[in-house]
């Protein structure tokens, strides 16, 4: 299997990306040691100029006092709760998995909150 690469976002809400080598378990790749609660919490579509995207937040939605995950996600799940590691990955149109940079997943989540101002 090709080696994916997908973006860690750690309870502190630091991106990281990392390398995806098991869709089985995923969990594995947020360090968790057992798949429990740990699911597919949210899809979005979006389009980056002209390509279009399908991206896949997986994340624990239980867990223990203090291990929350602080990064604002894009609604419609921006108020949901969600424990340690969260792992984001980028799919084409054709549910083929691609590889999310920091980047492209930066470009998408200014889109999926509907764009930032820069304020000076």
């Amino acid at each position: 299997m090709t080696k994916n690469i997908g973006i860690l976002i750690d309870k502190t809400g630091e991106l990281k990306e990392v390398k995806i080598t098991d869709m089985e378990n995923l969990y594995k790749t947020c360090k968790l040691k057992k798949p429990d609660n740990f699911d597919l919490r949210h899809t979005w579509k979006v389009k980056i100029k002209s390509d279009k995207y399908i991206i896949k937040l997986y994340a624990k939605n239980d867990g223990r006092a203090n291990t929350e995950n602080k990064y604002d996600l894009p609604p419609p799940i921006d108020n949901d709760l969600f424990f340690g590691a969260m792992l984001v990955v980028g799919y084409d149109n054709d549910e083929e998995i691609i590889d999310m940079s920091i980047e492209l997943w930066e470009k998408g989540y200014e889109k999926l909150f509907g764009g930032f101002e820069n304020v000076k």
